[in-house]
């Protein structure tokens, strides 16, 4: 998740940060959602950030999942 976050502010050339906390990438990593419910669970997450980057958090998920 680290890895991608860098990777998309590097697109946006914006602060990792901005993107999500390490807080929320700890949370997303922890609770590993499986739908936009599940996302929108997570701290840090609202409709607009869950609305973009939803795809990608869930491809990422999915590789790493148990």
């Amino acid at each position: 998740l680290k890895k991608w976050r860098r990777e998309e502010a590097v697109k946006m050339k914006i602060p990792p940060y901005l993107i999500f906390g390490d807080r929320t990438l700890f949370d997303i990593a922890s609770k590993k959602p499986t739908n936009l419910s599940e996302l929108l669970d997570c701290h840090g997450i609202g409709e607009n950030k869950a609305a973009r980057f939803s795809g990608k958090i869930f491809d990422i998920v999915s590789r790493f999942s148990d």
